[in-house]
């Protein structure tokens, strides 16, 4: 049990906390929005121009049923954040509308559009920030607060640069009073409504009591008191549990306003049940050169207290790094023996891990932040090189977003034209051969033909010997090792014309990992892609 405890514990304490938003920067925010969000059951739900009216910029919040009655949608927890098991992430799209922004004209140029700033919701910012700082981060903004609505909400933010060119960290931190008052507001309107009823209900009950003795009249008026009273408590605690925890997510970013013209980025209602299609990030992927990686990982390690992802029960600060490093105990090497259907000869990749917190094994539950560097191999001529070259340098390459359903979230994205990577119909005739320790039995019919006509990937967190598998029988008759958990993936094609960014969407059935199977997949399958831009 002490264990098991450890467990939990380590996976829910750490000062920075989750991703709290994604910004973007890109030339055309309202076709970047509707390309490519949207489809991604992102909705905007308010906007902004910066100080000198220079730049133009939108929040998207998804799993949004309609804009109208947002308070009524989202949980807010400690008057701060979206609860997390709601699944939520917030993304903001920023677009200059001057000819003279120069920084940001010169940033879109090299990187084309790209992911600026990725922000941390942190306990407290400024011992976020101090650790940055002391351990070798520079700063593009010292902590500071700010105070919105009569200085009854504040938000602490502070910047650091990352170690990625043009992109910047944000720590923040929140205190939002008004989900307070709104209720309240709500609350004291609902008592008013129930007042007046109650006060009806007296007079109504008193005239018919006078037809009656006064001890009859005493003992029905005490009842009725009492019956009111008790109504009216019932009716007060009814009030608080509808209320509580529930308000307008867009509270959260006081500086942006609601969107006042229901045309612009209009949103249809939507059913309750494409919740969770496009859930909170998985991951965010990122591409850098040959032999920085040592560089990244210790800037991460040092600068964020980010660890190398692994299922140990517990990390043992005194272990030496650089042997960590050495051994490659935490790193996918993906080679070019693993490819089957590549004609390239210089391909692989080094892929590392980092999390805030390691993986909870008990609850088969990953970190709520993942943050994976993928490193280029020397004189290699695959996606991480291609990223490299058509980006100016390192940076982020993809975003994955988890799915509670993820047939349900491709089926709304290509509806609304969102575009995914061809995958081969070989890959499917080699899946019960390669997954057999998952499948015992084949994948089930129904199971395979979705994955097929959504065209989804489909790996396990563990390859067992299939020759130790065939000799036990019992196994042999399950239809799925209920031990062994899985994901099934799907990448969008890259959301512009350079072959730098692109979407995941990933759906984990208790699995820890990204699949070794997956990577080559897309691989070969973003091989394929550019060698057909190239024609």
């Amino acid at each position: 049990m002490k264990n098991e405890k450890m467990k939990i514990d380590n996976h829910i304490q750490n000062n920075i906390q989750f991703v709290d938003c994604i910004e973007f920067w890109v030339s055309n925010a309202k076709s970047f929005i509707k390309s490519f969000l949207q489809p991604m059951n992102f909705e905007v739900i308010g906007m902004r121009f910066n100080d000198e009216r220079s730049r133009i910029q939108y929040l998207l919040l998804n799993n949004v049923i309609s804009r109208c009655g947002l308070q009524k949608q989202f949980q807010i927890e400690n008057n701060s954040y979206i609860r997390p098991i709601q699944g939520n992430q917030f993304i903001k799209v920023t677009s200059s509308i001057s000819p003279n922004d120069f920084d940001f004209h010169s940033k879109i140029q090299k990187h084309g559009d790209f992911i600026q700033n990725i922000s941390f919701y942190c306990d407290d910012i400024t011992l976020a920030y101090n650790k940055s700082i002391n351990n070798g981060a520079k700063s593009v903004q010292l902590p500071m607060k700010e105070y919105f609505k009569d200085c009854r909400d504040t938000v602490e933010t502070a910047i650091i640069e990352s170690p990625f060119r043009d992109l910047q960290h944000t720590f923040i931190n929140r205190n939002i009073t008004s989900f307070d008052n709104d209720n309240q507001d709500n609350e004291n309107s609902n008592k008013n409504k129930n007042n007046n009823n109650n006060n009806n209900n007296n007079n109504n009950n008193n005239n018919n009591n006078n037809n009656n003795n006064n001890n009859n009249n005493n003992n029905n008026n005490n009842n009725n008191n009492n019956n009111n009273n008790n109504n009216n408590n019932n009716n007060n605690n009814n009030n608080n549990n509808n209320n509580e925890n529930f308000g307008n997510p867009l509270f959260l970013y006081p500086e942006f306003e609601e969107i006042k013209d229901k045309e612009l980025f209009k949103v249809q209602d939507k059913e309750v049940s494409i919740n969770g299609s496009t859930g909170s990030l998985d991951h965010i992927a990122t591409c850098i050169k040959n032999g920085e990686m040592n560089y990244f990982v210790e800037w991460y390690r040092k600068c964020l207290g980010f660890k190398l992802l692994s299922d140990k029960e517990s990390v043992d600060e005194s272990e030496n790094f650089e042997n960590e490093l050495i051994l490659d105990k935490n790193f996918y090497v993906i080679t070019k023996s693993d490819f089957k259907y590549t004609k390239k000869e210089n391909i692989g990749l080094k892929m590392a891990v980092l999390s805030n917190q390691p993986l909870n094994t008990l609850y088969h539950k990953t970190p709520p932040i993942q943050f994976v560097i993928s490193e280029a191999i020397q004189g290699g001529e695959g996606q991480i090189e291609q990223f490299i070259h058509y980006f100016g340098g390192e940076g982020v390459q993809h975003l994955a977003f988890n799915s509670n359903n993820i047939f349900k979230a491709v089926e709304i994205a290509k509806s609304q034209k969102l575009e995914f990577v061809y995958i081969p119909q070989s890959y499917y005739s080699k899946l019960d051969e390669r997954l057999k320790h998952l499948f015992p039995n084949s994948i089930p019919k129904i199971l395979k033909e979705n994955l097929m006509e959504f065209g989804i990937l489909i790996d396990s967190d563990a390859i067992t010997n299939t020759n130790e598998i065939d000799k036990d029988s019992q196994f042999n008759n399950i239809e799925i090792n209920q031990n062994i958990g899985y994901i099934k993936q799907i990448f969008s094609k890259y959301i512009t014309d350079r072959p730098t960014m692109f979407f995941e969407l990933i759906e984990r059935s208790n699995a820890l990992g990204f699949g070794k199977g997956n990577i080559i997949a897309l691989f070969e399958s973003l091989e394929k892609e550019s060698g057909s831009q190239k024609k």
